[in-house]
């Protein structure tokens, strides 16, 4: 678990205007939020019930991928 977390850590910081964020918060349910602990540091909780950055919380329903027919 600790290295998955540490390859979506790099994957933040090299992919960061790549607009690949949401998509890996689809796959993993993992939401990445600043750790206390010091600058560039990120931590991972789960997305459902997470609050974003605008103030609204995340719900089951916010990760539904479209489907085109």
């Amino acid at each position: 678990e600790e290295f998955l977390e540490q390859v979506w850590t790099e994957r933040l910081r090299e992919f960061p205007l790549e607009m690949k964020i949401w998509t890996d918060v689809q796959r993993t349910r993992k939401y990445p939020v600043a750790a206390s602990g010091g600058q560039g540091e990120v931590a991972f909780r789960n997305v459902v019930g997470a609050t974003s950055p605008s103030g609204s919380v995340f719900q089951e329903s916010h990760l539904l991928m479209a489907v085109s027919k």
